[in-house]
């Protein structure tokens, strides 16, 4: 009976469709906005960090931070970046170009010839869908942290 359904996924998938079709997207959003917001406001205080918020592509959209810097200057990769977040407490989890569950060839690694030190490879993504209420003070006061302690290190 491997292909057996139990009366919980069913009804477990039927809520998750009635969820889906009369959620508020606008109000989610905005919701996530503003979770975005209280981070990038922290990384303000950064000096060469650039954030944007957008709306994640593809079938699961959601917004995330997008958070970029001149790692030459800065004195940090994205994937060191997200390392440190990962190994320390809390366990902070971001996307870079460090992803377990893919496997690659080779990771993309900052061109010496481009515009000062900015990575080729993807910019470090703090995704607000998992963030629950406060959390985005510590995942910003964290990625501050980090960032500030390579500029005076």
């Amino acid at each position: 009976r491997p292909m057996k359904v139990g009366k919980e996924e069913i009804v477990g998938c039927l809520m998750a469709v009635e969820k889906w079709l009369t959620i508020d997207l606008k109000a989610l959003y905005r919701e996530q906005d503003k979770k975005l917001q209280r981070i990038e406001a922290l990384l303000s205080t950064v000096p060469g960090v650039d954030t944007s918020i957008e709306t994640r592509g593809g079938s699961n959209r959601f917004r995330q931070l997008i958070v970029e810097w001149d790692e030459t200057d800065m004195g940090i990769t994205v994937d060191e970046c997200g390392r440190r977040l990962r190994e320390g407490n809390p366990s902070i989890h971001v996307l870079s170009n460090y992803n377990p569950y893919v496997i690659r060839d080779s990771i993309p690694k900052p061109d010496p010839g481009s515009a000062k030190g900015k990575a080729t490879g993807s910019p470090l993504t703090v995704y607000s869908l998992g963030l629950q209420k406060g959390e985005e003070m510590i995942v910003g006061r964290r990625l501050r942290e980090t960032l500030m302690d390579t500029r005076r290190g």
